[in-house]
């Protein structure tokens, strides 16, 4: 497909937004570095393992700051860095959820280890003290390459059937994070996702998978899929530091 450069005001937004995921992430990294009393990491693995997460992710947005000038409309091809930075993610994908949760006035809860094992909820949320409905934070996600669970690894529900109101797919392409309905996602799977089970996790596109030594089922999206549902819409990540 022909390649189709950024109008100038587009790639300025997009600049901007590297940029400031760059911003807030180095001042997550420094408030990571000390304890809750202000005290410094002085654990040197610890350290490391931070710097090593720290390099992957800074990396990523510079590699997008470069890309962005050669942008093409083919959106599957994923940088290897991209999926680095996909895999290293995991927490800061959460607090990125409570800042933009915050941000649309919602009051946010951490889960219980319980409600993460049994009902699949990370956060709960609330609004102008009405009734709370839970979270899923999905932190590890690629444009082409979101897992879903029909089974857990112990060959119980997944998470498309626990208790969580809505899925959150942390997705920097969006500039936040892609949320539907755990509802509309598991029955757009449900009535989609062939009953056909493969062998290859590269092969589990709308199939299921099953993963070595485990008792899961999953399938494979991608974000043109999830942006089928009646219920997609992106909460962006706050800009507020």
């Amino acid at each position: 497909m022909a390649k189709r450069d950024l109008t100038k005001e587009q790639l300025s937004d997009s600049y901007s937004m590297a940029c400031l995921r760059l911003h807030n992430y180095i001042t997550e990294f420094y408030e990571d570095l000390h304890d809750e009393d202000g005290g410094p990491c002085i654990n040197p693995g610890i350290v490391a393992n931070m710097i090593t997460v720290a390099r992957v992710i800074i990396n990523h947005e510079l590699d997008l700051i470069k890309e962005l000038r050669t942008n093409t409309s083919r959106p599957t091809m994923i940088s290897q860095n991209r999926r680095k930075y996909s895999s290293a993610t995991g927490r800061v994908a959460e607090v990125r959820f409570i800042r933009a949760a915050e941000k649309l006035g919602f009051q946010v809860t951490k889960g219980s280890r319980k409600d993460d094992m049994h009902l699949h909820i990370d956060y709960w949320l609330a609004h102008s003290g009405n009734s709370t409905w839970g979270v899923d934070v999905k932190g590890n996600n690629l444009p082409d390459e979101i897992w879903c669970e029909f089974k857990n690894v112990a060959g119980n529900p997944g998470w498309m059937y626990g208790g969580a109101k809505i899925i959150a797919f942390d997705m920097p392409e969006e500039g936040g994070f892609s949320v539907v309905d755990r509802e509309d996602l598991r029955d757009y799977c449900e009535s989609t996702v062939e009953d056909v089970f493969v062998s290859n996790k590269r092969d589990a596109y709308k199939k299921k998978y099953t993963r070595k030594d485990r008792a899961d089922v999953i399938t494979k999206l991608n974000l043109l899929d999830i942006k089928l549902l009646d219920s997609y819409r992106v909460w962006d990540y706050s800009k507020e530091f």
